[in-house]
């Protein structure tokens, strides 16, 4: 399996409308928050340190996650907006988009922070 890791600002939003609806039908809201606050250019993941990638396997987007800006420690990001299908779950979806998530992150602050209350699965 060929997990790609795309940015995702380039299929904001329709193309993780299939995320939304998957996470709605799990009562995870996280995806459809991240969807109305970048309609509302709220947040688009474009500070410094910050980035939003989806895992695609065979031109499926399969995941998505994110980095930003930490709200509650000065200069730290935080792991955000992380939500896989259920399908695609324990298959390394998370781990690869974490792992490139976090890749660069150390270049913009010494200090990343998770907050894991989206769901149990979290």
């Amino acid at each position: 399996m060929d997990i790609r890791i795309v940015d995702a600002s380039q299929f904001m939003p329709e193309g993780i409308r299939p995320l939304e609806i998957a996470a709605s039908k799990e009562s995870i809201k996280n995806i459809s928050r991240l969807i109305q606050e970048w309609e509302l250019r709220k947040n688009l993941f474009n500070g410094v340190g910050e980035r939003l990638l989806l895992a695609n396997v065979n031109e499926e987007f399969v995941g998505i996650g994110g980095l930003l800006r930490c709200k509650d420690i000065p200069g730290a990001l935080r792991v955000s907006r992380f939500y896989v299908l259920p399908d695609w779950r324990n298959k390394g979806v998370a781990t690869t988009i974490a792992q490139e998530v976090l890749k660069d992150a150390f270049k913009f602050t010494n200090c990343v922070t998770c907050n894991a209350l989206a769901s149990e699965i979290a």
